[in-house]
């Protein structure tokens, strides 16, 4: 879930041409570590792209009340963070901002095993970790070992 949201992330970066800004950011805000409106910017489309809002009428229309229950079901489906999956559910009306904050605390295994999901998660992790070691290979000068 964390490389799909980075590399959401890094995709709005590339489309938005930000690499022309990068400089100019950091001298105007004297530190790395400061959300600039670029980051913002990179953060709601990673979020759009990962949990479009079409998508989560479609997962959601049927629900009488959204629960913790219906975050998972968010999660899972979409294959996104809680913290995500949450400002996704309260920009779209879902859920209040007091909701929001509570449930972007909750993490996606916590939710795996509260909802009887964990297989499904377990196998998500270890193909992504699966994929990062093939990346590793391909670019490590020890490959041909």
């Amino acid at each position: 879930m964390r490389q799909r949201s980075s590399l959401a992330h890094e995709l709005a970066h590339a489309l938005f041409e930000d690499w022309q800004d990068i400089e100019s950011q950091r001298i105007g805000t004297g530190t790395w570590s400061e959300r600039t409106p670029v980051e913002i910017r990179a953060d709601t489309f990673a979020r759009h792209l990962l949990v479009p809002a079409g998508g989560l009428g479609i997962l959601l229309r049927d629900q009488e009340a959204v629960t913790l229950a219906s975050l998972s079901s968010v999660v899972q489906r979409f294959v996104a963070s809680p913290a995500i999956a949450a400002i996704a559910m309260c920009q779209a009306g879902y859920i209040d901002a007091v909701t929001t904050d509570e449930w972007m605390h909750w993490s996606a295994p916590r939710l795996a095993t509260r909802f009887g999901w964990s297989d499904q998660y377990r196998q998500c992790k270890q193909a992504s970790a699966m994929i990062s070691c093939k990346r590793y290979r391909r670019w490590s000068p020890w490959s041909k070992f």
